[in-house]
């Protein structure tokens, strides 16, 4: 689906990209986003611009930049970390289900992206990490390797239309597959 990366400045990352080819663009304003924090067993809300852009050659490039009003949110401490490439991120048609499969094999879950109200606290104490993926649309996986993958359900290319308007067609890669 994209490669993704954590920066400082978007704006600024953007015009790296470019000059290496990379365009058109399609960003957000600040936006909120709900999500499980894996590292603490909690619902945190992560400020951040996003931007895709459309790669040489083909794929897409995603440039998350967090803000200053969540500095410890889960993109904030990548960002902390190092900017740079974070993760890869996947089509999948089921998270919950490639989710647990990455969790047996030793991984551990970095965030989930939650609907508002979803009812993690009650999937948490059900199922732990596992019901917390069946909540949401998209999640960050850190692998057994320690790669970061994303999973992201084609469920949610309508409300990443809605955010990104009409241009994310020309960006984003639709998903393949059944």
């Amino acid at each position: 689906m994209h490669v993704g990366a954590v920066v400082a400045d978007l704006d600024a990352a953007m015009a790296d990209h470019e000059r290496l080819g990379a365009g058109p663009w399609v960003t957000t304003a600040p936006r909120t986003f709900t999500t499980f924090d894996g590292e603490h067993a909690t619902v945190v809300d992560q400020d951040v611009r996003v931007a895709f852009g459309a790669l040489p050659g083909g794929g897409a490039i995603e440039l998350v930049e967090p803000q200053a009003s969540t500095p410890t949110c889960p993109q904030a401490r990548l960002l902390a970390a190092g900017a740079g490439v974070t993760h890869m991120a996947y089509w999948c048609p089921d998270v919950a289900a490639h989710g647990a499969a990455v969790l047996d094999s030793g991984g551990q879950v970095f965030s989930v992206a939650l609907p508002p109200g979803a009812p993690w606290r009650q999937a948490l104490a059900a199922d732990g990490p596992r019901g917390v993926l069946a909540l949401g649309g998209a999640a960050y996986l850190r692998l057994a390797s320690g790669a970061l993958v994303e999973l992201v359900s084609p469920a949610v290319r309508p409300g990443l239309r809605s955010a990104f308007g009409p241009g994310l067609d020309a960006v984003l890669p639709e998903p393949a597959g059944p």
